[in-house]
């Protein structure tokens, strides 16, 4: 506990900004081990809140593999079964992230502002578990913003076309995109792009469950077929180890079938109870077009004295 001169704001678990610290040779070994080691740092010092209670984070197999992959690589889109801790793994990377590295500005956006204010409230209260000496000096600390003394910060917002335009954002976070309508998505993926590639070493993390065939799933079948700069990680409904057949059939008698299938099982469902079913279609492999623009993809040249029948779908309709 901090004396009272030394707090943020009164808050006895929060150092402000300037205060010097005298540093232990096992301390100073510690903060080394955390700054390289990502895992090492969040398996050994992070707390989560559980069943309403805090306990220190004890990672899965699958979580450990999640922030390695993070750490190697600058795009990553990660699909994950409904409840399997992604949201918990990837704002303790962040923490890791915004500690050891200064001049990092971080993004946590979510298809709502109060999912991304939850996120970051789990994060905030990692953090003030923290012990003093691996905690950076606060200088902003409010329901959308931390800021540190390193010049290392967060923000939140809910995901929308101007969500955080003109911003230089060093790591971007995007939760349960596929959530995101469409028009949206498309409008903030094209404002925040240009933002992000304009770095030589800002990240983005995408994660959600599948949500039908939407911009998250472009994303991730161009992430498949390797077209894109992003790089694949799946959680499986039984990476989680206490997961067993008898809890999955369970998960299907209470979200039924539709539901179950895509988020369980992360499979991308289209139109519900359409004339071919969705788990035939999800079978077929998908090929890369020979041509492809914005309005028109082409996977075979047409043959001579062959018939042909065009389909149109008007989707919406509205036009």
């Amino acid at each position: 506990m901090l004396l009272n001169s030394r707090t943020y704001l009164g808050n006895d678990k929060l150092r402000k900004a300037g205060v010097k610290l005298e540093y232990s040779i096992e301390q100073l070994q510690e903060y080394s081990k955390c700054s390289e080691d990502p895992e090492y740092f969040i398996r050994n010092y992070v707390y989560i809140i559980t069943n309403a209670q805090s306990k220190k984070f004890n990672l899965y197999d699958c979580q450990k593999e999640l922030i390695n992959h993070y750490n190697e690589n600058r795009f990553s889109i990660l699909m994950a079964a409904r409840q399997s801790g992604k949201t918990d793994t990837t704002w303790a990377y962040i923490l890791w992230y915004i500690l050891f590295n200064p001049y990092k500005r971080c993004a946590i956006l979510a298809n709502k502002e109060n999912r991304a204010k939850d996120t970051l409230t789990r994060l905030k209260k990692a953090y003030e578990k923290l012990p003093d000496w691996l905690q950076q000096g606060v200088i902003t600390w409010n329901k959308k913003t931390i800021e540190l003394e390193n010049e290392s910060s967060v923000i939140i917002a809910a995901t929308t076309e101007s969500g955080i335009t003109g911003d230089t954002i060093s790591l971007l976070y995007l939760d349960e995109f596929a959530l995101v309508p469409n028009n949206i998505a498309e409008g903030f993926w094209a404002s925040a792009w240009p933002t992000i590639s304009s770095g030589t070493e800002s990240k983005v993390i995408i994660s959600s469950t599948p949500r039908g065939y939407n911009l998250f799933w472009k994303f991730w079948e161009e992430a498949k077929q390797g077209i894109s700069n992003f790089k694949q990680f799946w959680i499986k409904w039984d990476d989680v180890p206490w997961r067993t057949k008898v809890w999955l059939d369970e998960q299907e008698k209470v979200l039924g079938k539709v539901k179950f299938s895509s988020e369980i099982l992360c499979n991308f469902e289209g139109s519900t109870h359409t004339l071919i079913d969705s788990s035939y279609i999800n079978l077929q492999p998908k090929r890369k077009p020979i041509l492809e623009d914005e309005h028109l993809r082409i996977y075979e040249e047409p043959i001579e004295n062959h018939s042909y029948v065009s389909i149109v779908d008007t989707a919406r309709g509205v036009e």
